[in-house]
Protein backbone atom coordinates (compact mmCIF):
# COMPACT_ATOMS: atom_id res chain seq x y z
CA UNK A 1 0.00 0.00 0.00
CA UNK A 2 2.30 3.41 -1.42
CA UNK A 3 0.28 6.50 0.07
CA UNK A 4 -0.02 9.19 -2.29
CA UNK A 5 2.32 12.10 -1.25
CA UNK A 6 0.86 15.47 -1.47
CA UNK A 7 -2.61 14.27 -2.46
CA UNK A 8 -5.44 16.49 -2.01
CA UNK A 9 -8.39 15.00 0.32
CA UNK A 10 -11.20 15.29 0.52
CA UNK A 11 -14.33 15.73 3.03
CA UNK A 12 -15.93 12.17 3.95
CA UNK A 13 -19.58 11.87 5.50
CA UNK A 14 -21.03 8.48 5.96
CA UNK A 15 -24.66 7.21 4.34
CA UNK A 16 -25.99 8.16 7.60
CA UNK A 17 -24.70 11.81 6.98
CA UNK A 18 -21.58 11.11 10.09
CA UNK A 19 -18.53 13.37 8.64
CA UNK A 20 -15.32 10.62 9.24
CA UNK A 21 -11.73 11.29 8.87
CA UNK A 22 -9.44 10.85 5.70
CA UNK A 23 -6.26 9.90 6.69
CA UNK A 24 -4.91 9.74 3.50
CA UNK A 25 -5.02 8.20 0.41
CA UNK A 26 -3.14 4.86 -1.30
CA UNK A 27 -2.65 3.07 -4.85
CA UNK A 28 -3.56 -0.31 -4.00
CA UNK A 29 -3.57 -3.43 -6.23
CA UNK A 30 -7.26 -4.55 -6.82
CA UNK A 31 -8.03 -8.64 -8.36
CA UNK A 32 -11.44 -8.57 -9.71
CA UNK A 33 -13.73 -11.40 -10.91
CA UNK A 34 -16.80 -11.04 -13.00
CA UNK A 35 -20.05 -13.29 -13.04
CA UNK A 36 -18.32 -15.92 -15.22
CA UNK A 37 -14.96 -16.29 -12.85
CA UNK A 38 -12.94 -14.16 -15.64
CA UNK A 39 -10.35 -12.33 -13.54
CA UNK A 40 -8.12 -9.10 -13.58
CA UNK A 41 -6.03 -7.42 -11.77
CA UNK A 42 -5.70 -3.10 -11.90
CA UNK A 43 -4.28 -0.41 -9.63
CA UNK A 44 -6.63 2.39 -8.13
CA UNK A 45 -6.21 5.45 -5.82
CA UNK A 46 -8.35 4.45 -2.41
CA UNK A 47 -8.68 6.46 0.64
CA UNK A 48 -7.88 5.74 4.21
CA UNK A 49 -11.21 6.78 6.00
CA UNK A 50 -12.47 6.02 9.29
CA UNK A 51 -15.74 4.17 8.68
CA UNK A 52 -17.85 1.95 10.60
CA UNK A 53 -18.84 -0.58 8.00
CA UNK A 54 -17.18 -2.66 5.65
CA UNK A 55 -13.62 -2.40 4.92
CA UNK A 56 -14.24 -1.13 1.37
CA UNK A 57 -15.99 0.78 -0.83
CA UNK A 58 -15.73 0.87 -4.11
CA UNK A 59 -16.80 4.34 -5.49
CA UNK A 60 -18.86 4.55 -8.77
CA UNK A 61 -16.38 6.72 -10.52
CA UNK A 62 -13.81 3.89 -9.95
CA UNK A 63 -16.52 1.32 -11.16
CA UNK A 64 -16.92 3.25 -14.44
CA UNK A 65 -13.15 3.74 -14.93
CA UNK A 66 -12.49 -0.28 -14.84
CA UNK A 67 -16.12 -0.81 -16.79
CA UNK A 68 -17.77 -2.83 -14.37
CA UNK A 69 -21.71 -3.48 -14.57
CA UNK A 70 -23.39 -4.72 -11.32
CA UNK A 71 -27.06 -5.91 -11.32
CA UNK A 72 -28.45 -5.18 -7.74
CA UNK A 73 -31.17 -7.74 -8.49
CA UNK A 74 -28.85 -10.27 -8.85
CA UNK A 75 -26.21 -9.15 -6.61
CA UNK A 76 -23.76 -9.85 -9.58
Amino acid sequence: MDPLEGAKLPDAESFQGRKAYVYGAHVLRVRLADSLGTQRETTGSFYAVDFPGPDVILGRPWRQAQGIVTDSATNQ
